[in-house]
């Protein structure tokens, strides 16, 4: 288990590595999402915002947010790899 975080691994993007996105969906069991994966990246690139956490070149979080862009927000996903869980990586996302 890794016991470090960098601030400079946090990144905003919508244009992610689709195996990565999958690995990620997986690693937590939202199989539901990485069943279709054409779809899973559709829905990444239409989400409002993307905020990400990498270990190097590996995805280890996300969270996702959808809404009207103007008044409505809404957390739609928020995920962080197994094995870097309870390290704050999901409270710097949030």
């Amino acid at each position: 288990r890794s016991s470090y975080f960098l601030q400079s691994a946090i990144k905003k993007s919508n244009q992610l590595p689709l195996e990565q996105l999958i690995n990620l969906y997986n690693s937590v069991g939202w199989s539901a999402y990485t069943a279709q994966p054409a779809i899973l990246n559709q829905a990444i690139i239409n989400s409002l915002d993307i905020i990400t956490a990498w270990q190097n070149q590996r995805l280890i979080g996300l969270i996702r947010t959808v809404g009207d862009g103007q008044t409505i927000l809404y957390i739609q996903d928020l995920l962080v790899a197994p094995g870097f869980q309870q390290q704050g990586i999901g409270t710097k996302l949030m």
